[in-house]
């Protein structure tokens, strides 16, 4: 598996993980949106996934090898680190997210994230 690869299922994992926020309502989880009303949170949810992905996927696919390198690193930090809040929000009153299909996307996007880590620093 190259790093590529291993980056790319990466960062898929994360926008499945994306998908399945929005049908598990993660906003009513987030410390701001959690105060609004549902529809009100849910179309700030959405919208703000708008320029944080287009800044995320500039910065991981620039054309400056120095900037998608750091951005890279930290995008698979961030995985590691998303699947340790998950896991301390597992019994939130509002977490709907469950199973494989809620916990299989997160978790293989921080073990991707790991494994891109240390194949990255490696080489």
């Amino acid at each position: 598996m190259t790093e590529e690869i291993i980056f790319n299922l990466m960062l898929a994992c994360f926008i499945t993980h994306e998908i399945d926020a929005v049908d598990k309502k993660e906003w009513r989880m987030l410390f701001v949106l959690r105060k609004m009303n549902d529809k009100r949170a849910a179309m700030l949810f959405m919208l703000l996934h708008v320029p944080l992905c287009a800044v995320v996927l500039s910065l991981v696919y620039s054309t400056y090898s120095d900037v998608s390198f750091f951005s890279r690193l930290s995008l698979a930090l961030f995985a590691v680190i998303h699947l340790w809040l998950h896991w301390r929000l597992r019994n939130h009153p509002k977490n709907q997210f469950a199973g494989p299909i809620s916990y299989g996307p997160i978790a293989g996007a921080a073990m991707l994230g790991g494994l891109y880590i240390c194949y990255s620093l490696a080489s």
